[in-house]
């Protein structure tokens, strides 16, 4: 497993997986979330 935190990183999760996706999923997941984020009317650019 690869994973790096800073220390001071308050990861906070609103679910809970009994299991951690490979990277190429992971990393398709989180741009999903980012553009999700940007598209809302909380971001503003």
């Amino acid at each position: 497993m690869k994973l790096t935190l800073p220390e001071d990183a308050n990861i906070y999760a609103s679910a809970y997986e009994l299991y951690l996706p490979d990277k190429k999923l992971l990393q398709a997941k989180v741009k999903e979330w980012v553009n999700e984020f940007e598209a809302s009317p909380f971001f503003k650019n």
